[in-house]
């Protein structure tokens, strides 16, 4: 029943929700992991910096012989540092966070993202089976099949717009909105973190305004992010009719090879193979042509991508390297700042990520469109001439095709 369905869609959209919403605290979580674990590091690397030389001097004055060989001398050293109460504790913290934290963290991550998942594909299923219903129904009802074919402007393939294009369309809406939840929660869970990042900041070290900027790794992500999805845009502005183009073409030349298929006794009777290649070979030349076009572009936003995200990935680093060097914060502290600046920056890029799909989508929505208003427009006849026989009756109005 509908109500039945819209309970079990409601129960599906819910679990995709609250997964999607569990595995981003997931991913605060590692951060933390993260940083820890990073911190292990240095703070090995702090006790052989301080321990080194007198551990090395007192093996030498020890064992004089050891002086005159670099390898056993080193075996010694690492001998000792292994059995300091403080190394020892360091170990088995790096043991303990990388066999039983780490594996927890990834075994969370997996059940709740992969539930968030299975659910919003479901999602899509079933609302691809409910459209799907409605368009054939339409596409059947008053054999507006037949007059889509012979009298209103020939529509193509109407049969792929339903197949394909409904398709792309509830599988693409769910996911783009799935990513779109996540990249909000994202944004929420680490923005704060980001902002309260290494303080504040002040352009006059570097002989700008005396001001102090506070959360400015938090507002250079913003900002790098916005001027990336700007330049992208301007890059990628055509490309929706390219992917119009690109399905017009796709769709003409199935349609010969259907149409070459269907009529084969005759095509063979006439002797006209010779003509069908021809046919064929023009149609797939058009596919050609605008694949090129289509190849050209996404070179272009590659490249794009590939600086944009290069360069992103390393300005945390660059904003945290002083306070490093000056010993006000530790290696674990820049990754985990290193992290949350990237899920800020690709929640802020979320439009940027998917302009190819946003281009791609609007040219699904717009061939489904001009299907339905060309359906609409059949069946307007076919209420103009049941409301043909009562003069006091006004004729409906007829749709506006696309």
């Amino acid at each position: 029943s509908g109500k039945h369905d819209i309970a079990i869609a409601g129960g599906l959209a819910a679990t995709t929700v609250g997964m999607s919403a569990l595995s981003v605290d997931v991913l605060v979580e590692y951060s933390e992991w993260n940083r820890q674990f990073m911190d292990i590091f240095q703070n090995v690397g702090a006790i052989v910096l301080q321990n080194k030389e007198t551990i090395t001097n007192d093996l030498i004055a020890a064992n004089p012989d050891l002086a005159n060989d670099a390898l056993k001398l080193n075996l010694e050293v690492g001998q000792k540092f292994l059995n300091m109460p403080e190394m020892k504790a360091q170990f088995s913290d790096f043991i303990h966070k990388l066999t039983v934290d780490f594996p927890i963290v990834v075994a969370k991550y997996l059940a709740t993202a992969v539930t968030a998942f299975t659910a919003a594909q479901h999602l899509a299923l079933r609302w691809r089976t409910w459209i799907t219903g409605k368009f054939t129904n339409e596409w059947l009802k008053d054999k507006a099949f037949y007059k889509l074919n012979h009298a209103y402007y020939h529509l193509d393939n109407p049969d792929q717009r339903i197949q394909e294009d409904l398709d792309k369309l509830t599988d693409g809406v769910v996911s783009i909105s799935t990513e779109g939840l996540e990249s909000a929660l994202k944004l929420g869970a680490f923005s704060t973190l980001l902002y309260t990042s290494f303080g504040a900041f002040n352009p006059a070290i570097f002989g700008g305004p005396d001001v102090n900027v506070q959360g400015y790794l938090f507002w250079a992500a913003l900002t790098y992010a916005a001027v990336g999805t700007g330049a992208l845009a301007a890059i990628a502005h055509n490309l929706p009719k390219i992917f119009r183009k690109k399905q017009v073409a796709e769709g003409t030349f199935r349609a010969g090879l259907i149409s070459a298929h269907n009529n084969s006794e005759q095509i063979a009777l006439n002797n006209g193979e010779e003509r069908e290649k021809e046919v064929l070979k023009d149609q797939f030349n058009d596919v050609v042509d605008i694949s090129k076009q289509y190849i050209n572009k996404r070179k272009q936003m590659m490249i794009f991508n590939s600086v944009h995200a290069n360069l992103g990935s390393i300005i945390p680093y660059i904003a945290a390297a002083p306070l490093f060097f000056a010993g006000q914060v530790t290696l674990g502290q820049i990754s985990q700042t290193a992290y949350a600046f990237g899920q800020v920056e690709n929640s802020f890029s979320f439009v940027m990520n998917n302009i190819q799909f946003f281009a791609s989508m609007k040219a699904n929505i717009d061939r489904l469109g001009t299907l339905l208003s060309a359906i609409r427009l059949s069946h307007y006849e076919k209420a103009e001439q049941s409301a043909a026989p009562s003069s006091d009756s006004p004729s409906p109005k007829p749709p506006n095709p696309a």
